[in-house]
């Protein structure tokens, strides 16, 4: 992500604080990847430069559509960029019916959400 330019060609800040956000699929390799101290899988002891540097975070959704597509997220960028607009705080309502001892609930909000900007996130649509 660190590659990543904007609509005019300038390079975006990007932060340390990284997420990969996979299936339950790849939930065990991912964390393989990050938690792996050295050698992956080879006689040779190199250094695994993922190595605790992403957060993994392993979504059972992803599953649905594949089991192979993943996600990295930029944390900090991800918290600035989207939006959580609640318009109408939560208004609770209770009414109990006489005859019946029946009790009614109803909560009424007025709630949204968006982004303001995409660049948070990059997907991996994997063949």
């Amino acid at each position: 992500m660190r590659k990543f330019r904007s609509d005019i060609s300038e390079r975006i800040d990007i932060g340390d604080n990284l997420a990969v956000i996979v299936p339950d699929n790849l939930a065990d390799d991912a964390y393989e990847l990050v938690g792996t101290k050295s050698g992956m899988d080879v006689a040779h002891d190199n250094i695994n430069m993922a190595y605790k540097r992403y957060q993994v975070i392993p979504y059972p959704r992803l599953d649905d559509s594949s089991t192979k597509d993943w996600y990295m997220v930029d944390m900090d960028r991800m918290k600035q960029d989207l939006i959580w607009i609640e318009r109408t705080a939560p208004e609770p309502k209770t009414t109990i019916d006489f005859d019946t001892y029946i009790v009614k609930q109803a909560v009424y909000m007025d709630i949204g959400y968006g982004f303001k900007n995409w660049r948070w996130i990059y997907g991996q649509n994997v063949a």
